[in-house]
């Protein structure tokens, strides 16, 4: 069954760690229909990623999120 051109979906798989109790979380993510990964010094970077993936805004100003 194909998808209309109108439908969206991606899926990755996340990936989060730190390198220290006192570090930034990192992450990454790997595209599950290509294998692209790409990597995120910080957690913010990676919701900057989603949005522009999903052209939806995730985070006000600031680190509040959006409910």
């Amino acid at each position: 069954m194909s998808r209309p051109e109108s439908y969206h979906y991606h899926a990755y798989l996340l990936r989060l760690w730190r390198e220290g109790p006192d570090a930034p979380w990192r992450a990454m993510v790997e595209d599950t229909g290509n294998g692209r990964k790409q990597a995120f010094p910080t957690l913010q970077h990676l919701i900057i990623f989603l949005e522009g993936v999903t052209d939806e805004q995730l985070l006000t100003k600031g680190d509040e999120h959006v409910d």
